[in-house]
């Protein structure tokens, strides 16, 4: 502090991207037919990747796990058929968990028909 009581530091912040910088979530709002995808790149190979949706009730409407993901560009689609009870994804908001043996990462995801 200065004589007169004010401060004379300066600090900077800069963001450093965190997990959730590298999992993309698209068409986000998933508006007609079609399903959603995830892009994820890894800089290393995972033994697996899992991915499970929830509602906002967080009842859990699809389960799925991709065994070995070798390092690169990771593409899934989230399969509307396969959701529980054999239907297709209602409209709403939905909870979107991808996790591997190292990381985890929750997006929304908003579906418009």
């Amino acid at each position: 502090m200065t004589a007169n009581g004010t401060s004379s530091s300066t600090g900077t912040f800069t963001a450093t991207p965190g997990p959730t910088d590298t999992l993309g979530l698209y068409p986000n709002p998933l508006q007609g037919s079609g399903n959603p995808t995830l892009q994820i790149y890894f800089s290393q190979p995972h033994d697996y990747v899992s991915v499970k949706v929830f509602t906002t009730a967080f009842r859990k409407v699809y389960d799925d796990r991709v065994d070995y993901v070798p390092a690169g560009t990771f593409t899934y689609s989230i399969a509307s058929a396969r959701f529980k009870g054999g239907e297709s994804i209602a409209n709403g908001l939905y909870y979107v968990l991808v996790t591997t043996p190292s990381d985890r990462w929750l997006k929304k995801l908003l579906i418009l028909r």
